[in-house]
């Protein structure tokens, strides 16, 4: 659904499949519908239901105009009104020299070129409506059939026609020859090669693919309800047993079939059918159900059971399900049968039997179009029910809408619909191969064919590659541009180049439309614009491009090693919506004689479909944007400019001629001889004398020549100059009060110029002062103007003539002396450097100043180099109200003019004078720019002065520190070393032409305090790069630099170990820094950033820990615990801790004690344990 909005979009009208005539064409060229009524001439493929008619609804744009009644003849007068005064402008004649008309076909006309033949120049004319190809005789105005004066099919030969003037060979197709593939029209081109002698080759059919079968799953869904009756279930049985033994042959096709009423039966399935394929017996058991009509619920059984593998269903083939039903369904879709069945891709088809339903109740089960898959009939009858289906037979087994791995790849194959000829090699357009994907078709000489073919990429699907195809020669290499105007609705050019790859061709380029649906692509022409047997330009058309009041444009592109500059857009004349400007493109020869080649450009339905021809002139860098001629269709005509051509002389008179095809007609406009004028005017004595002049009494005069020169532009036009030309003299246009006039005492005189030869041809005028008084003593302007008197003459004025000519007489004002001798002095101020950079205007001020007698004519010359280009110019400051005037010429030379052109005595002004800045051009490290003043007094010395400007270029560095470095760490005595890492980015936002050099300077710590030492072992920049390490004697710091060649981002890593060197005794915190400096060449690179920002410095702070020390508490709790055991075992000592009982009772008995007592212990031991046995 998207796609189809899409297409909608894209074209305003579409034709009908009412309008298809029998004769269709693979493919529709855009816009070659006729002149109303609204009949697409090239129209749809009879096996589509829905194709565009590419036409525009300025086709059909009378029929709507005629609506608006009278205003539609006062609208046509102001436009023919508009067509005369632009119609002249140039050489080319606007009416026809010769014309040639078709027969009954209406279509004589749509391709037309010049061929150079053995008898002569022919022009040689397509007609696809009657598929004859004639070539046209200048001489005997007459026209001879060379093709398809005998042909039947109608393949619309003519469609397409291309010529290689280089060897004198052409060759002809029609895309749209018809051929039935098993009961299915298709199409396939036809082509034929014509020679010099007008000779045709054997038909050649490009692009021919053998047909291919459709593989077909057919399964019957037959009404089983109560409303049948045994006769009418063997009419049906009969039905499918003709319909199967009919196309028992078609070994593609499958059959199955179910009957349904209240609940679905399988009859048989696709696996049935494949083991055995007689319907005798697949229908032996055939039986009426009856019950209730679900006929919902019997689509959604065969989605379940019957288009299945397990069933015998194949992937790849077409799904087709034929219902017979005699009423309307007792059920509702509940299970969303027909959106599941259209999902599957299964076509539905009905056949209603009675007239118990309504037409619009079937075609709520069909695929859509509905009624394409709907028919019905009164009642049961076999004979009427096999009619129906041979009716839709043919849709049925089409190829269309088969599975990809049974699809005719090339079932709309339109191979020719364009073509390009370049020596041996022959290259057709094919759009239509591949679901409109397109290709393209390269002829060897063996008939050998080679498809070419990028449109199966995703996002090139229904791109009509192919619509347009031209070859491009370059000096040892040949390439090819192919139109795909419907490429995601833009449209898409293709470059490529011819290559030793498999397929023969590589794409190497490609450029793309802008408007949704403008045809990008449409038409292709390839301009040699210098003549040297190389392709240079590429002009593209885009004929649907719509903007407000215009119709189409067409793309420059230059074409230079091998890739497409964009170079500008050609444009026809407002007012013209549905002009389709660009519907055909040629590029032409060298109409005016400057060695450069034209380019035609037709408009076929401006001014109600009548049509017209733009010219646009070749210049050394392309094309003029704006057309130098503009020719309308004659009266009577309609599509002009439907097909121009204009690379022959075909009247014999050295000049390149014009044929334009229009419907049912072609005309031939002939190239008139281009003369080129140019005028002069000389002062005898050169200055008014003003020497003893009283203010009452004038005798001063002076002698005007008035000159005119006359130059051939065509010099292959061998007849004689014959020319007339009228001369207007003007004295002092805009003064209210002339100061000289004519001898008449006019101020204008009008004369004659014939001239008969080249050269200078003049007369004299003598011019009388008539004021005295020298108030103003400005020179006295005198106007010369020049115009062609048209009397008939063959020879046409160039527009590029210099027709006029202003001088400027001056007074003879110096004091007593014939000379006046000024003294102009010419300074620069404020001189700043130039940065190369786009987005800055450079701004040279200047002053110039009077130091001597008067001066007059005051100009400035300014030479500059080849990279500024002037803009504009101000006065900034003047001794008195000054207006300046600045031209750039040819030689980088900038002419400045002053108004008052006069200087007094010190007189002065300033100036200010912007440039443009161009990048691309190379440039030195300084320029010089010159300053020259100059004045038109006798004794005109002129002053010099010159300025060097530094050249620099932009670059904006930004240094920053990164996150990921180490930003603290601690220290602590047992620590042997620390990594420590700094991280930096280097980045140049401002790229410029020259490669940025710079040198980055990395700075680390030499020493620190506390015994600390940061042992930096290398500084690495990006992946490669690794800094030296310096160490100056000015520091005790360690510098690393390197040089970076080439500065774009770059990151560094600056890393070594932190050591101690020595042991510290309070906590304290260090500073370990390292900073970075990008320098570089401030004589060749300016920055806008600061040197802030060239500069980066990373701390990273280091914690020193002294930790406690443990030895005097380890001693001291030692001897404490020591001492506390000495005492503790003295103690235990005193009380006998450490003594035996034997030793004890020793003592107790020197001490006297009983024995009994001392041994009581036992004793009593004994008598304790007497008692508790008692």
């Amino acid at each position: 659904m998207l796609s189809a909005a899409l297409l909608l979009l894209s074209h305003s009208h579409f034709c009908s499949p009412s309008h298809t005539p029998t004769n269709a064409l693979s493919h529709l060229r855009y816009c070659i519908c006729p002149p109303p009524p609204s009949t697409c001439f090239l129209p749809l493929l009879q096996t589509t239901n829905f194709m565009p008619c590419l036409c525009s609804q300025a086709d059909h744009l009378s029929h709507w105009v005629s609506l608006a009644g009278r205003m539609r003849h006062l609208l046509l007068g102001l436009a023919l009104l508009q067509e005369l005064c632009v119609c002249l402008g140039y050489n080319l004649a606007t009416s026809a020299e010769k014309e040639f008309s078709g027969q009954s076909s209406g279509q004589f006309g749509y391709r037309v070129r010049q061929f150079h033949t053995t008898q002569g120049e022919r022009i040689l004319v397509g007609d696809p409506g009657s598929g004859q190809i004639y070539a046209c005789d200048v001489d005997s105005e007459s026209c001879d059939v060379i093709i398809g004066a005998n042909k039947t099919d109608a393949s619309n030969l003519g469609l397409t026609l291309e010529v290689d003037p280089s060897h004198n060979k052409s060759i002809v197709c029609g895309p749209g020859k018809p051929r039935d593939c098993y009961q299915t029209p298709y199409t396939n081109g036809e082509c034929y090669m014509i020679d010099s002698s007008l000779a045709t080759s054997k038909e050649l059919n490009p692009g021919h693919q053998d047909c291919q079968k459709a593989e077909v799953d057919l399964c019957f869904m037959v009404d089983g309800s109560s409303s049948m009756g045994e006769i009418e279930v063997n009419i049906v049985k009969e039905f499918m047993k003709n319909v199967i033994k009919s196309l028992e042959n078609e070994t593609s096709v499958h059959f199955a079939a179910i009957q349904f009423s209240t609940h679905p039966k399988t009859e048989f399935t696709f696996a049935d059918f494949q083991k055995d394929r007689n319907p005798d017996v697949l229908l032996a058991n055939y039986r009426l159900l009856k019950g209730f009509t679900n006929t919902y619920k019997a689509i959604q059984y065969t989605l379940d059971h019957i288009f299945t593998e397990q069933n015998g269903s194949r992937p790849s083939a077409k799904k087709v399900l034929v219902i017979l039903a005699d009423g309307e369904s007792t059920d509702d879709d509940t299970t969303k049968a027909i959106e599941k069945a259209d999902k599957a891709r299964v076509s539905r088809y009905i056949i209603g039997v009675g007239q118990n339903f309504k037409t619009e109740d079937l075609e709520a089960f069909v695929s859509w179009p509905a009624k394409e898959h709907t028919r019905t009939i009164e009642k049961f009858d076999a004979q009427q029910l096999t009619i129906l289906f041979a009716e839709l037979q043919r849709k049925i087994l089409s190829i269309e809408g088969a599975g990809q791995g049974t699809k005719f790849k090339r079932e709309f194959s339109s191979a020719g619909l364009s073509s390009a000829v370049l020596q041996d090699m022959v290259m057709l357009g094919d759009p239509g191969v591949y679901g409109w994907s397109g290709g393209l078709l390269e002829l060897e000489l063996s008939h050998k064919e080679l498809f070419i073919n990028m449109s199966q990429e995703d996002g090139r699907h229904f791109g009509y590659l192919g619509y347009s195809v031209k070859f491009l020669r370059a000096p040892g290499r040949v390439f090819c541009v192919a139109g795909a105007p419907r490429y995601q609705y833009h449209g898409q050019v293709t470059l490529l180049e011819k290559s030793m790859s498999e397929t023969g061709w590589e794409e190497i380029d490609g450029v793309y439309g802008e408007q949704l649906g403008s045809y990008f692509g449409a038409e292709i022409a390839v301009s040699d614009l210098d003549q040297d047997g190389f392709s240079d330009l590429v002009l593209i058309s885009a004929p649907h491009y719509q903007e407000e009041r215009r119709g189409g444009r067409v793309y420059v592109y230059i074409f230079t090693n091998g890739s497409l500059q964009s170079s500008g857009i050609l444009l026809g004349d407002v007012g013209h919506p549905f002009a389709q400007f660009g519907a055909a493109v040629s590029a032409m020869g060298d109409l005016d004689g400057d060695g450069l080649c034209e380019v035609a450009v037709g408009a076929p339905y401006e001014t109600e479909g009548r049509g017209a021809v733009y010219i646009f002139k070749g210049k050394n860098t392309g094309i003029q944007k704006a057309y130098i001629q503009r020719l309308v269709a004659p009266p009577g005509k309609r599509g002009f400019g439907l097909s121009i051509d204009g690379v022959l002389d075909m009247t014999r008179d050295g000049l390149i001629d014009l044929a334009v095809g229009s419907w049912n007609n072609v005309t031939l406009h002939r190239s008139k001889p281009l003369f080129n004028v140019t005028v002069k005017m000389t002062f005898d004595p050169p200055e008014i004398p003003t020497r003893h002049l009283e203010s009452t009494k004038c005798e001063s005069k002076v002698t005007l020549q008035a000159c005119v020169h006359l130059t051939r532009l065509t010099p292959q036009y061998t007849n004689p100059v014959s020319v007339s030309l009228e001369c207007d003299l003007s004295l002092e246009v805009g003064r209210v009060l002339s100061r000289v006039s004519f001898e008449s005492q006019d101020r204008e005189v009008n004369t004659t110029f014939s001239l008969k030869s080249e050269g200078w041809q003049c007369q004299n005028f003598t011019l009388f002062l008539t004021d005295c008084s020298m108030e103003d003593i400005s020179p006295v302007q005198v106007l010369m103007n020049v115009s062609q008197i048209e009397d008939g003459s063959q020879w046409v004025l160039s527009q590029f003539s210099n027709l006029k000519d202003v001088s400027q007489l001056p007074l003879q004002v110096c004091g007593g002396s014939d000379v006046c001798t000024p003294n102009l002095v010419v300074r620069f101020h404020s001189v700043k450097p130039l940065v190369v950079q786009k987005v800055d205007l450079y701004s040279l001020q200047l002053q110039l100043q009077n130091l001597g007698e008067i001066a007059l004519g005051v100009s400035l010359n300014i030479t500059c180099p080849p990279g500024l280009s002037y803009s504009k110019s101000n006065v900034t400051e003047s001794s008195r109200r000054t207006l300046l005037s600045c031209k750039e010429s040819e030689a980088q030379n900038l002419i400045c003019n002053f108004s008052p052109s006069s200087m007094k005595y010190k007189e002065w002004v300033k100036i200010q004078i912007m440039f443009h800045i161009i990048t691309s051009v190379p440039w030195p490290s300084q320029i010089q720019i010159e300053a020259t003043a100059m004045s038109n007094n006798q004794e005109n010395e002129t002053s010099n002065s010159s300025t060097t400007i530094q050249v620099l270029y932009p670059i904006d560095i930004f240094t920053k520190s990164l996150d990921n470095s180490t930003k603290y760490v601690e220290f602590t005595t047992h620590d042997q070393s620390i990594n420590v890492t700094h991280h930096y980015q280097i980045q140049n936002l401002q790229l410029s032409n020259v490669p940025t050099k710079v040198t980055i300077s990395v700075v680390t710590p030499g020493q620190l305090p506390h015994g600390l030492r940061w042992d930096v072992k290398s500084v690495s920049v990006g992946q490669d790069i690794v800094c030296d390490p310096k160490t100056p004697n000015w520091t005790t710091s360690k510098i690393f630099e390197c040089e970076v060649g080439n500065l774009t981002s770059i990151g560094i890593r600056v890393m070594g170990k932190l050591n101690i060197t020595q042991p510290w005794k309070v906590p304290t915190t260090v500073s370990v820094n390292s900073s970075v400096a990008v320098q570089y060449n401030m004589s060749v690179f300016h920055s806008k950033m600061g040197e802030t920002f060239h500069r980066s410095q990373i701390i990273t702070l280091v914690g020193l820990v002294v930790l406690p020390n443990q030895l005097p508490y380890t001693i001291g709790g030692s001897i404490g615990g020591v001492v506390a055991l000495i005492i503790i075992i003295v103690i235990l000592y005193k009380c006998g801790f450490f003594k035996s009982y034997k030793e004890r009772m020793q003592e107790n008995n020197a001490d006297g004690t009983d024995c009994t007592e001392a041994e009581g212990e036992p004793q009593e031991s004994l008598t304790s344990q007497t008692a508790l046995q008692d």
